[in-house]
């Protein structure tokens, strides 16, 4: 049977029943359930029975705006904006009161013994201005919090030169921000993360970037160049430990402070300086005694500082390994041997004994008697000391006080004038004639041994007086 033959029949039966009184049932029925959801209405899975569509449509649209969108940034901070304070308007798909059917309502006694079930969606409008306005009042976009982002560079630190790594900073992108959050609220996610959308300002310029690798380059080369010094049986190597500290960066590229180059090379020459010092020395009887260390010593390793500073800086600039010689004032001929940097080819004078020897690779080749200086007259006095050959003259005038004097085998010795020489003028040599007629400092030998002498010696070679 039809639904509408139903109905009918319904009010038949209650016309025919119960008179005025079904009536008045029917009526209130109609009146109560008029205008609200009859029973065993749900929408959106809601049970909405009895009541009115306008609260319907007030809960659907509170509904739709509920919740916040969570916005996280970096460090595991987050921040919140509610909803409700980005949504303008919320539109529904059905209106609410197309729902309720005047049909159903007219057959209530069957209809609230029915179920009806409805979807509506509530599809939220998003203010962009709203957006805007929230994510500008963000703490992490507050001027006063955010860190700039900073370049990777090349600089001098801590731990010497090289690339410093960029930082990343906390400085958003407003407008990547509004975008991020507008996304999420389209996506329907209501989260978003502002470091994996690339909201946040990164620095231009990363550690990997191109334009360091010349640089680093460069650095390289320095680092891998070495300067080996060669100080006479003994060496000194100037590598990168030595060097980085004199360098400059200017920005571009690399020079040497030159200034500080000078400081280094002293502290060297104090180190292997031997010139006007003390040092062992044995004689020709095998006694060790002490020799030196008088400012009259013209023997031993003494550094020209300031043009072994040059010399260093000159090398250096070039980024090259190399080895160089010494830059020295006076330098010796060994080191470190049995005496020490005389080694064991040197003229031995003694005073005492008033004779000479020559000795060659520490033998004996050559020896001589002599007279001395003056001992009884303090000026006319052999200076004692470590000396070396400074000149080898033939046929040479001397001059004085005592006026002047030919000779013709002349070994100078000291800065003073004083000489091994030939003395034709004297008849007789060694004893203890240089007690009080000795020479005026020179050392005086006989012309055919004067001879034999200056051929086998070569200037620079020690002689040793004491």
């Amino acid at each position: 049977m039809k639904k509408g033959a139903v109905i009918t029949l319904i009010i038949l039966l209650i016309l025919g029943a119960g008179g005025g009184a079904a009536v008045y049932w029917y009526t209130q029925g109609v009146k109560k359930y008029t205008g609200v959801y009859l029973p065993g209405t749900t929408i959106n899975g809601k049970d909405v029975s009895m009541t009115t569509p306008e609260s319907v449509e007030t809960w659907l649209k509170e509904e739709a705006v509920q919740g916040e969108i969570v916005i996280h940034e970096k460090d595991g901070a987050e921040e919140k904006i509610a909803r409700t304070d980005v949504i303008s308007e919320v539109n529904l798909d059905t209106e609410p009161a197309s729902l309720i059917s005047e049909e159903e309502l007219k057959k209530w006694p069957l209809s609230i013994r029915e179920t009806r079930s409805y979807t509506i969606e509530a599809a939220p409008v998003y203010d962009d201005k709203m957006i805007a306005k929230e994510v500008g009042a963000l703490s992490a976009l507050d001027p006063k919090k955010m860190v700039f982002p900073e370049d990777a560079y090349f600089a001098k630190t801590e731990n010497g030169y090289g690339v410093v790594p960029e930082k990343e900073g906390s400085l958003l992108n407003k407008d990547e921000v509004i975008a991020a959050v507008t996304a999420a609220i389209g996506d329907g996610s209501f989260e978003t993360d502002l470091a994996a959308n690339d909201c946040y300002v990164k620095p231009k310029i990363t550690k990997d970037d191109p334009s360091f690798a010349p640089i680093l380059a460069e650095l390289d080369k320095i680092k891998n160049m070495s300067i080996t010094i060669d100080l006479v049986e003994a060496t000194e190597v100037i590598d990168y430990s030595v060097i980085e500290p004199w360098l400059v960066w200017d920005g571009k590229t690399f020079s040497v402070d030159q200034s500080l180059i000078l400081p280094y090379v002293e502290e060297m020459d104090k180190k292997y300086r031997t010139y006007q010092t003390q040092r062992n020395f044995v004689t020709h009887s095998g006694e060790t005694i002490v020799v030196g260390g008088g400012g009259g010593d013209t023997y031993g390793f003494w550094m020209d500082c300031p043009r072994m500073a040059e010399r260093i800086y000159n090398t250096i600039v070039t980024w090259e390994p190399q080895t160089i010689d010494t830059a020295w004032k006076v330098n010796a001929l060994t080191r470190d041997q049995e005496n020490g940097d005389i080694g064991g080819t040197y003229i031995e004078v003694s005073i005492k004994e008033q004779h000479l020897w020559l000795y060659k690779g520490y033998e004996l080749v050559f020896d001589s008697d002599v007279v001395t200086g003056k001992y009884s007259e303090e000026k006319r006095r052999t200076p004692t000391g470590v000396f070396c050959i400074l000149r080898k003259l033939r046929d040479y005038t001397m001059s004085g006080t005592y006026g002047s004097q030919f000779c013709h085998y002349f070994l100078n010795f000291d800065w003073t004038g004083c000489a091994i020489h030939d003395a034709s003028w004297r008849g007789s040599f060694g004893g203890d004639i240089y007690l009080d007629s000795g020479s005026h400092g020179c050392v005086n030998m006989p012309p055919e041994k004067a001879k034999e002498l200056f051929d086998l010696v070569w200037t620079a070679m020690p002689v040793i007086i004491y």
